[in-house]
């Protein structure tokens, strides 16, 4: 009997299973990852756009097109990365999730969630702009959607699909589920470590994210802050993704218009 509820609690506590690798948690080498692939990202598009000549929207189009290429092979090279990291922690990709399925009440949480959190996002990036004397603070996503408005409606369509469902799903998995388990699974549960868990990946999201002045840092630090916090109370990663999509649909959204 006492062998079978020993089997059972293991079951249930999968972060609990297995003695982690020594050195960096894993979900710190993760990120460290991830920022490489976005450098080469960002290499691989000024290549692709400086090879084509300026103002000409269908040849934008195909630049787009093979930037997008490139971002997918990158993408799932990443993707296969993770799960060997992870299992120098002792986790596997089925413990990122907490809780794997979609649920309505998952959905309405992060909806909910990420409807504050992008009000939250745009009244203090306002805020910043007004403080930094200037309106350049705005201009990363407004300078995009001129680009991706002078490309045609294809690359409107794929640049709002990047916005929406790649990133949000991407960096859910890096900044929350692969850095907070992993953290957890080093350090353990608790009000404490819970917070430190979120103070490191806000900090880290804002870190990965454009950084043209120290205030709009602070504005994406405050709004990591909250994706994270969705993440932990939820348990879900699924929450945590659909509260991104719905702050990356509004902004661009209103940008496209």
């Amino acid at each position: 009997m006492e062998l079978k509820m020993l089997k059972t609690v293991t079951q249930m506590s999968p972060l609990e299973r297995k003695t982690p690798a020594a050195g960096l948690p894993q979900g710190l080498v993760i990120f460290g990852w991830y920022l490489a692939m976005k450098a080469l990202i960002v290499v691989v598009s000024v290549l692709v756009i400086l090879g084509y000549p300026r103002h000409a929207a269908p040849i934008i189009t195909k630049a787009w097109w093979e930037i997008l290429a490139s971002d997918g092979v990158l993408i799932l090279l990443m993707a296969a990365l993770i799960p060997v990291a992870l299992r120098r922690e002792g986790l596997s990709v089925a413990d990122l999730g907490y809780k794997s399925k979609w649920t309505l009440r998952d959905l309405a949480w992060g909806a909910g969630a990420g409807a504050v959190l992008w009000f939250v996002h745009g009244t203090l990036l306002g805020w910043a702009s007004r403080a930094a004397g200037a309106g350049w603070i705005n201009l990363g996503v407004k300078s995009e959607a001129a680009a991706f408005n002078f490309g045609g409606p294809v690359v409107q369509f794929g640049a709002y699909f990047s916005a929406v469902v790649m990133s949000p799903v991407i960096e859910e998995t890096v900044y929350r589920a692969c850095l907070i388990v992993s953290l957890r699974r080093r350090w353990g549960g608790g009000a404490r470590r819970d917070a430190a868990c979120v103070l490191i990946s806000a900090a880290l999201f804002a870190l990965g994210h454009y950084l043209s002045h120290p205030l709009y840092t602070a504005v994406y630090a405050v709004t990591g802050a909250g994706l994270a916090l969705v993440y932990i109370r939820t348990r879900s990663l699924n929450a945590a993704i659909a509260a991104h999509a719905v702050i990356n649909a509004i902004v661009y959204s209103r940008a496209f218009h």
